[in-house]
């Protein structure tokens, strides 16, 4: 519409021509973004995923991330509290930025079509927090230092029995079926994936206070 309208000459207020050009400057990256997921799950169910690592910036990374997220349509979706905490002092690490983007996207989104209860007086909230963490990643395993980036909601959490299955492919977890959330149950497979191949880990469990917490763990640099 706003395209039709350009081109038609009907719009003739300067400030209105540059509002409708930046508003659809913002679709065409919204669309480039779900185009680029789409062929993350292509390439995934083909086995066909291939990474470019570079040094990467984690908290340049994560702010960039997180302004894709609430300047999508997706990102103002409902009525939530955001909550952004990015430690300090990160250090650079070798990741395919675009791939941990993508994962970090995923999980923001799932909080938010996820992470919601049946009270209307209880307002979602999404947490984002990154920080340096030590510890084992198995039991048998020395304790070590991870970036752990964990996206945190205020939902009604993670069944127990199906914490185990939940990074399987095609798994859909029950509250997701309750809500007729659509989805074919590869996101969280393919966020495993892709941090796996990145020598880190993923992390599924629910916060003390309530709700789901979904946590990376990447290897720290030193």
């Amino acid at each position: 519409m706003l395209t039709e309208s350009l081109y038609s000459g009907t719009v003739k207020d300067p400030e209105k021509r540059h509002s409708f050009l930046g508003t659809m400057a913002g679709e065409c990256d919204r669309l480039n973004r779900l185009v680029e997921r789409v062929l993350y799950f292509v390439r995934f169910g083909e086995d066909a995923l291939v990474f470019f690592k570079r040094t990467t910036e984690v908290k340049a990374l994560l702010d960039e991330t997180v302004k894709l997220f609430f300047d999508s349509s997706s990102g103002h979706r409902a009525d939530v509290d955001y909550a952004v905490e990015v430690s300090a002092g990160l250090p650079e690490i070798e990741v395919d930025d675009n791939a941990i983007q993508q994962v970090v996207l995923n999980l923001l989104d799932n909080a938010l079509k996820y992470g919601h209860t049946d009270d209307s007086d209880v307002k979602p909230s999404i947490n984002l927090t990154a920080t340096i963490v030590d510890r084992r990643h198995r039991f048998m395993t020395r304790s070590r230092k991870w970036i752990r980036v964990s996206v945190t909601d205020n939902g009604p959490g993670i069944n127990p029995a199906e914490r185990r299955k939940i990074f399987r492919p095609y798994f859909r977890a029950s509250s997701s079926l309750n809500a007729n959330v659509s989805g074919v149950g590869l996101g969280l497979a393919l966020c495993r994936h892709i941090v796996r191949s990145h020598d880190g880990w993923m992390a599924a469990d629910n916060n003390s206070t309530g709700g789901a917490v979904f946590s990376i763990y990447l290897p720290h640099p030193s």
